[in-house]
């Protein structure tokens, strides 16, 4: 099922995320680790969630979206680091899962 290989993947993410960029200072201010946190991000994606039924340009999008909410959490201050177990992990925005394709045969 789809969201049982999401929900796993985006946690799984969000905790190695949360790994990655704990003991950098600033990163969001730094052209360079952001593009290593985006990789990051895009390669585990591709790596955990399966095609089908994520195409990739969903697993891009989805991505994109993860990116932007760990940055906005890091920018602010919020971190893992300075609120408990919370962090970057709280407040995740619902991402909208691909419906399988049904055929008849």
């Amino acid at each position: 099922m789809p969201g049982s290989v999401f929900g796993r993947a985006c946690r799984s993410l969000l905790n190695s995320v949360s790994q990655l960029i704990a003991p950098l200072e600033r990163w969001t201010e730094k052209e360079q680790t952001q593009a290593e946190v985006r990789v990051f991000i895009l390669d585990h994606l591709f790596e955990t969630l399966p095609t089908p039924p994520f195409t990739t340009d969903e697993k891009q999008g989805i991505a994109q979206r993860v990116y932007q909410h760990i940055w906005q959490q890091s920018a602010s201050g919020y971190t893992d680091n300075q609120q408990g177990q919370e962090g970057i992990t709280s407040g995740f925005p619902a991402l909208e899962l691909p419906r399988p394709v049904l055929t008849s045969f």
